[in-house]
């Protein structure tokens, strides 16, 4: 039975999957009752635009020459899937350009490549194809969203809807988003611990929920184990809290790539996505975590970019200057006094594990609602 329905909320977060061969966008939302849903649509295709300079020939041979474009990769040959022209701006001046359709996301650099080998400019094509989508349809991250269509059911959501309308709403203020922060420490003697030989000791945990409850759960390694059970104990903990944000201090350079290491060494699939998906994670040219239906915000990038005001970012001094930890409240240990407490003091360790996830939660509470405005205007 055809269901249909109408779905409105806010928007948290926007991404694609493929299926049979084709790019379909995500929309994942939050209503004001703090219900889920995500909108799927079908009907947005990936293009970028290109024009050419000081040309003899017409419009229409060009036309035909951008239709004839071809790459061969090594799975399949790349084509251009459809042309057509339009007038736009383009410093200041109307320019008539050539619409260049491509049958899925990752096909646009190697057809972006070709188009500019036969001499033309490529425009736009290094635009993401989830933020070309909202650009084009208007929509802004925490701002309303509504879509109509048909009701779909998923395993991570609410409620889900296979959209033929998706429209930007006027909406007031967005509902409260379940946050978790995170740290991992590890113990090395010599100083900087390897995935490769060192395990992690204790991951921490501090949260804040939607209802405003305030936790914090720290996962411990036992002296005569390996980190397999912490590590699967945490990535449990995260799909049963089903973090909208999850946190971290340098968490994108380190923390999540440290956990993935140790994770492949015990054959752990790290599916903390809201879809039980794995993060992507890229280590160049800048180290980015992407979680599908969760926003991962790694707070030392937040920091560098607007915190000009503290010189040595380290995650002690930043609580301190915002006002979440004085340095006197707290436990401080170098890495070779992490490796000491280890083995002699577990208990001043767990006190720094705590002190530390506990401020980048109180961190995060200064710095996200900014970052939220941020998103909006930029999409």
């Amino acid at each position: 039975v055809i269901v249909l329905m109408e779905l409105e909320g806010f928007l948290l977060d926007a991404d694609y999957v493929t299926e049979d061969g084709r790019a379909v966008i995500r929309l994942w939302c939050k209503d004001e009752q703090g219900k889920h849903f995500v909108i799927f649509d079908r009907n947005f295709e990936p293009y970028f635009y290109a024009l050419k300079e000081d040309v003899m020939e017409g419009e229409e041979e060009l036309k035909r020459e951008l239709l004839r474009v071809r790459v061969q990769s090594k799975k399949a040959e790349i084509r251009v899937k459809d042309v057509t022209v339009e007038e736009k701006k383009l410093l200041g001046k109307t320019r008539r350009v050539f619409k260049i359709f491509a049958e899925h996301p990752k096909h646009v650099p190697a057809l972006r490549k070709e188009v500019e080998r036969k001499g033309f400019t490529a425009l736009e094509a290094d635009v993401l194809f989830a933020i070309r989508y909202l650009i084009d349809k208007g929509l802004k991250p925490f701002g309303g969203v509504k879509a109509k269509g048909v009701s779909m059911r998923v395993d991570c959501a609410d409620a889900a809807v296979v959209a033929a309308e998706v429209e930007y709403i006027e909406k007031g203020k967005p509902p409260q988003l379940d946050i978790l922060a995170f740290d991992c420490e590890m113990a090395n003697p010599y100083g900087m611990p390897s995935p490769s030989r060192d395990p992690i000791i204790i991951i921490s945990t501090a949260y804040l929920t939607a209802n405003g409850e305030r936790g914090c759960k720290l996962f411990i390694k036992g002296d005569d184990e390996d980190d397999e059970r912490i590590i699967q104990e945490f990535l449990d903990f995260i799909r049963e809290f089903s973090p909208d944000v999850i946190v971290g201090y340098n968490s994108d350079a380190f923390d999540w790539q440290y956990i993935k290491e140790r994770a492949k060494l015990h054959g752990i699939e790290l599916s903390v996505g809201a879809d039980r998906s794995t993060p992507r994670i890229e280590k160049t040219p800048t180290p980015e975590v992407n979680i599908a239906g969760r926003l991962n915000v790694d707070l030392y990038r937040v920091v560098q970019r607007d915190l000009g005001e503290v010189k040595v970012k380290t995650l002690e001094n930043v609580a301190e200057f915002l006002g979440v930890m004085q340095r006197e409240e707290r436990v401080e240990l170098s890495a070779k006094g992490i490796y000491e407490a280890w083995l002699q003091d577990k208990k001043k360790l767990l006190e720094y594990a705590r002190a530390d996830v506990e401020s980048t939660l109180g961190i995060a509470e200064r710095l996200l609602p900014l970052q939220y405005e941020f998103s909006k205007m930029t999409r």
